[in-house]
């Protein structure tokens, strides 16, 4: 084998000395996205969606760094790409943009590519619909009383709150309206 090759089963690769048998799965490591251990699909799907707040709010994201809240359904920023990342891990993107919307450890909201600089787990929100079919979008990166949820308050305002495990407030409870039907990149 020529290639450079790294078993799924194990930390090393086939040069340091892994026999390569039909026991365990081999893949190239070029092109391989990985996650908190895991492959992130090649192709994620996405879709083309509104978020509105249960308080009536659209998130509207703009290209040039604005994340607000509007009661306009006509404003072409409240088009939101929600791409799959995984099982309930979902991250956000504005339409037709290559930006994500991240979020730091003080729970300030903003737009970053994917760089060396911005850790994965700061742009990818868990995903979770409630017993009222409300969602709910937490960031991946804080559990228990640390957790951060996408929250929009009565005036508009979009944020980052944090709530008691178990427990959310309406102002972080969304209902998605989907636009267009899932496609893959």
């Amino acid at each position: 084998m020529n290639r450079y090759m790294k078993c799924l089963n194990h930390e090393f690769s086939h040069r340091q000395g892994c026999i390569f048998t039909d026991f365990h799965v081999h893949e190239e490591v070029e092109g391989v996205q990985m996650f908190m251990g895991r492959r992130l699909p090649p192709n994620p799907s996405r879709r083309i969606c509104r978020l509105q707040n249960r308080n009536s709010f659209f998130l509207t994201i703009s290209e040039s760094g604005g994340i607000m809240g509007t009661k306009n359904i006509q404003d072409a920023f409240n088009k939101i790409q929600i791409i799959s990342m995984g099982k309930n891990l979902i991250s956000f993107s504005p339409k037709d943009s290559s930006m994500y919307l991240a979020v730091d450890k003080n729970g300030n909201m903003f737009l970053t590519r994917k760089t060396k600089d911005v850790k994965i787990d700061q742009f990818i929100f868990e995903e979770k619909m409630d017993d009222t079919f409300y969602i709910s979008y937490k960031l991946k990166a804080y559990r228990g009383k640390r957790a951060w949820y996408l929250s929009i308050d009565e005036h508009g305002n979009v944020s980052m709150v944090r709530c008691l495990p178990g427990t959310t407030q309406a102002n972080s409870q969304f209902f998605l309206i989907q636009l267009k039907k899932r496609h893959s990149l």
